[in-house]
């Protein structure tokens, strides 16, 4: 059996590989279903903007995926007060060296945090519940 299954979204080269052993961790009960569901969608999102995404299994403590490479925490937030802090756990705790943000709303205080990113240094992509599109603070 392979160990990833291949889902391509986008003919102009988006793709997203996605572990078979997370998609069975997905399936164990109600809070992995919901999670799994949550970065699912990120994922099919990232592909869909022409990036290559591989959804990996779950490690304790580490990384989601590899965005083009490059390995990246899915973060989605209600409330734009929590970006920067989950962004600084998956930079100083959980190896990423990339963040994928989904935003409810992208009011001044969601703009304040990524900017706060974006002067770390700290890779940072995101977009909103209701634009799929991929930006950059």
């Amino acid at each position: 059996m392979k160990k990833y299954r291949l889902d391509y979204y986008n003919l102009d080269g988006g793709f997203l590989q996605t572990s078979r052993e997370r998609i069975k961790e997905g399936q164990m009960n109600k809070q992995e279903t919901e999670k799994f569901g949550k970065e699912y969608s990120m994922c099919k999102n990232l592909a869909s903007n022409n990036f290559n995404v591989t959804y990996r299994e779950s490690v304790q403590g580490s990384y989601d995926v590899t965005v083009n490479g490059v390995p990246a925490e899915l973060k989605k937030v209600d409330s734009s007060k929590q970006i920067y802090r989950h962004a600084r756990k998956a930079f100083e705790e959980q190896g990423a060296e990339a963040v994928v943000i989904e935003i409810k709303t992208l009011d001044a205080e969601a703009w304040q945090q990524l900017n706060k990113i974006k002067l770390k240094g700290w890779k940072c992509y995101f977009f909103t519940s209701s634009d799929k599109t991929i930006r950059q603070p």
